[in-house]
């Protein structure tokens, strides 16, 4: 269930894309991108008052750039979904660090780019454990209230954003539901044969789906 993927090898087929070579366009130009969008992000979480901040941010940008690991989403045209997927997440945690704290701007905007990345590829829940983390390691308030101990009081600053993002996935599962059916779509991850699963093949498939 990746509609927002699928969309866009929809919208370049009915561009007349009918060659691999557009299609390999897109990729390496959205990993151009998203190198950018890493840099920002590192500037962003580093702070004012990082030594070598720019040179930090570049490093950073560099290694996501060439990392042998992404070798596949960039060259594989089927794995696209990685891209787009990084794309949002990274556009998540710019609008976290950037909008206003209080208001609904924040966790509108953080909440949006979620949907988007989880409709592109599933593993972008994964926001949902990492986002505490950065606040806890970037917001000075929250370093000092997790020092002490307020661990629910350093992430209380941060609960519209949270809400948002719960509310976000649950959208989401709303959406594979509907699409999908009662089984979300692992009973054919599990046996595109038969479509029959064991509950612990179809417990397995959840999580890997995640």
């Amino acid at each position: 269930f990746r509609p927002l993927t699928m969309l866009t090898f929809v919208l370049q087929l009915w561009a007349g894309h009918a060659s691999p070579l557009p299609f390999h366009t897109f990729n390496l130009v959205l990993h151009s991108f998203n190198v950018f969008l890493a840099a920002l992000v590192a500037w962003q979480l580093l702070g004012d008052g990082y030594p070598g901040r720019a040179a930090a941010a570049t490093v950073c940008a560099l290694a996501y750039a060439l990392h042998p690991a992404l070798t596949e989403p960039v060259i594989w045209i089927s794995a696209r979904s990685d891209l787009i997927m990084t794309f949002w997440l990274c556009i998540a945690l710019l609008a976290d660090r950037l909008l206003p704290a209080r208001g609904w701007s924040r966790p509108l905007a953080v909440g949006a780019a979620f949907l988007a990345a989880m409709l592109a590829k599933e593993p972008a829940v994964a926001l949902l454990m990492v986002l505490p983390i950065v606040h806890l390691a970037v917001d000075r308030q929250s370093i000092e209230e997790a020092k002490q101990g307020h661990w629910m009081k350093a992430l209380r600053a941060h609960r519209g954003v949270y809400a948002a993002l719960l509310g976000t996935l649950l959208l989401y599962l709303a959406a594979r539901l509907a699409a999908a059916g009662p089984t979300l779509g692992m009973d054919e991850a599990v046996s595109p044969a038969s479509h029959i699963a064991t509950p612990g093949q179809y417990v397995l498939a959840v999580v890997a789906s995640f």
